[in-house]
């Protein structure tokens, strides 16, 4: 009976491939749930888009429109829109300040 049960015994070592892939796993797993927590991070950026309440349209195609600003020189003074944030009139050559126009 022993020498039945003894091929028994290498059944509880764990084969080193074995070892290898739960390591990567569980790198993957991490980097999945990194993943998965940008997206909720952009998902709430965004807003709602199934339910047609994006602050970006309603399916949120203009998201990628968020940081743009847009310049123009008229007369003695430049204007610059920022799309989603705000509006500033400033001297030709200002580079910073200005008057705030809104948002």
């Amino acid at each position: 009976m022993t020498s039945y049960f003894s091929r028994t015994a290498s059944f509880h070592v764990v084969p080193s491939e074995l070892s290898e892939l739960r390591t990567s796993e569980d790198a993957i797993d991490g980097h999945r749930a990194s993943l998965m927590g940008r997206i909720a991070d952009l998902e709430r950026e965004i807003g709602d888009i199934n339910g047609g309440n994006s602050k970006y349209s309603v399916d949120g195609e203009l998201f990628m429109l968020r940081d743009a600003c847009h310049k123009l020189e008229h007369g003695k003074y430049e204007y610059e829109v920022c799309i989603f944030g705000q509006a500033t009139q400033r001297d030709i050559g200002q580079k910073n300040g200005g008057t705030n126009l809104g948002s």
